[in-house]
């Protein structure tokens, strides 16, 4: 297993983004995995705040990967990004591509962090009770 040390304030360092990106997947694989579990998930509220956690995550998205499209735009403008082929039109297609591509996310993880924060709002009021007689309804 690995320790995550996670700052805003750490160090700017390609290590260090990708140690966190490491992390976000790890995140992601270990709730897949625990939230199988009823002792893991036993009422509303613990849904009510993933959910919550879910949606800041996503939410997030759009400005992670509109800075990573920004900072593949600048490094093409300098003519620092080439391609395997070595041909510069297949880099400026891949590029091009990866920017749109990445704008669609955008837009996807847009829609995903609204409808997340629909169903965390409608959680909020959720709690756990005796089980209702039918005949009481």
């Amino acid at each position: 297993m690995t320790d995550y040390r996670l700052d805003p304030d750490g160090p700017r360092t390609s290590d260090y983004a990708q140690q966190v990106g490491e992390a976000l997947a790890e995140s992601v694989r270990v709730l897949n995995h625990i939230t199988r579990s009823p002792d893991a998930v036993p009422n509303p509220n613990t849904i009510y705040t993933l959910l919550g956690h879910a949606h800041a995550a996503i939410a997030g998205f759009d400005q992670l990967l509109r800075q990573l499209t920004e900072r593949l735009d600048a490094m093409h403008a300098d003519d620092l990004v080439h391609h395997d082929s070595d041909i510069p039109a297949r880099a400026a297609y891949a590029v091009t591509a990866t920017a749109g591509t990445l704008d669609h996310c955008r837009a996807l993880a847009g829609s995903l962090a609204g409808g997340l924060a629909s169903a965390h709002a409608h959680t909020a009021a959720l709690y756990l009770g005796m089980p209702v007689d039918e005949e009481d309804t």
